[in-house]
C-alpha cells in the first residue's frame, strides 16, 4: 500500500512538473487548436496603446502583465533593410521624424523616441521587431497585421532563427492563389482576412476551408452584422478553426464596439460571443478580459 501511494505522488508530482514546464504559448496554442476549448482569446491592438505608444516594447509588456492572450503588431522596413514596428508608412505620426519610413537609415530613426496616444514625445524607443519577439516569446501570441505581409520571406526567416513559428500569426486580405503561393509549403501559421458582405470572400473562406486550412479566419464585418458574417463564422467553427472579430470600430465590428463597451460590456462582448468569435481584437484589452472572466470563458487549462 505504501509503495502504491509512493507511486501515485511521484506521478502526480511529475504531472504538475511537466505542466510547468510549459510556456504560456504552448498552452494558448493546444486551446487554439481544440475544436471543443470554450476559451475566448484576446487580440490587444497595437499593444496596450493607451497606457504606452503603440507598437512599443512596454506596449507589449503591459499587454503580457494584464494577460492578453495575442499582441497585434505593425512592421515597417527602413532603406536599410531593417524590419521595425511601426503602423503608418511615414515615421509623422508617432515621431518627431520626418517622412517614409523606407527613405530613413535605421542608424537615423533609431534616435527618434515615440510618442503617445495624446501626441506626446516619451523615452520608450522604435523597437525593431526583431526585439519585440524576443520580448514576447513564450509569454503572450503575436499577430503581424498585414502590412508585414511583403517582408513574409525576412519574417519567416526571423522566426525560424529565433524558434518562433508557432507563436506567430501573420494575416493578409490577399487572394487565396497568392497567398499560397508566398507561403510556398513553410509551416506559416497563416490568417486570411475576410469580409463576408461581400460574395467574393465567401467564396475564398471556402477555398481556404477546403484546400488550405487554417487556425483562424479574421472576419471584418462593416456598420451592421450582416447573416454572411454569421454563417461563415458558424462554418469555421464547425470545421474547428478560430473565428476572429474585432470591436475596435463600428466599421469593423458590425456596430458593437469597444467604446460602447465601457458603458454596456455585454450588449458588445456579448453579441461577438452570441455569433460564435472566438478572438476578440480590442482596442480595451482589460475590459475584455474581465468581461470574458465573469463568463468563465477566459480561463486558460494548466
Amino acid at each position: 500500500m505504501k509503495k502504491q501511494l509512493l507511486l501515485l505522488l511521484f506521478t502526480l508530482t511529475a504531472a504538475i512538473s511537466l505542466a510547468a514546464q510549459r510556456t504560456r504559448t504552448e498552452r494558448l496554442m493546444e486551446e487554439m487548436r481544440d475544436p471543443k476549448s470554450k476559451y475566448v482569446f484576446v487580440a490587444s491592438h497595437r499593444g496596450d496603446w493607451r497606457n504606452w505608444p503603440e507598437n512599443s516594447i512596454e506596449a507589449m509588456q503591459s499587454a503580457i502583465e494584464m494577460g492578453v492572450d495575442i499582441v497585434e503588431i505593425d512592421v515597417a522596413m527602413t532603406s536599410d533593410s531593417v524590419l521595425i514596428v511601426m503602423h503608418d508608412r511615414r515615421a509623422d505620426r508617432t515621431t518627431k521624424a520626418k517622412g517614409l519610413v523606407s527613405d530613413l537609415k535605421w542608424t537615423d530613426l533609431s534616435k527618434f523616441r515615440l510618442r503617445s496616444g495624446h501626441g506626446v514625445t516619451t523615452k520608450c524607443r522604435i523597437p525593431t521587431l526583431e526585439e519585440l519577439l524576443k520580448t514576447c516569446k513564450d509569454k503572450v501570441l503575436v499577430n503581424i497585421d498585414a502590412n508585414g505581409w511583403p517582408y513574409l520571406d525576412m519574417i519567416y526567416d526571423l522566426l525560424v532563427r529565433l524558434d518562433m513559428l508557432d507563436q506567430v500569426i501573420i494575416k493578409c486580405g490577399c487572394e487565396f492563389d497568392e497567398a499560397v503561393k508566398a507561403i510556398d509549403g513553410r509551416p506559416i501559421m497563416f490568417m486570411p482576412m475576410l469580409s463576408p458582405a461581400v460574395p467574393a470572400s465567401v467564396e475564398k473562406l471556402h477555398r481556404f476551408l477546403d484546400e488550405y486550412p487554417c487556425p483562424a479566419y479574421e472576419i471584418c464585418m462593416y456598420n451592421k452584422i450582416c447573416q454572411s458574417d454569421i454563417d461563415c463564422i458558424a462554418l469555421i467553427n464547425e470545421r474547428g478553426a478560430r473565428a476572429w472579430t474585432d470591436t475596435l470600430w463600428d466599421s469593423v465590428g458590425g456596430g458593437y464596439c469597444d467604446d460602447d463597451a465601457v458603458a454596456d460590456p455585454d450588449r458588445v462582448y456579448g453579441k461577438h460571443l452570441e455569433i460564435g468569435s472566438s478572438i476578440i481584437q480590442t482596442d480595451r484589452p482589460a475590459l475584455v478580459i474581465e468581461y470574458l472572466k465573469s463568463k468563465g470563458r477566459h480561463k486558460l487549462r494548466r
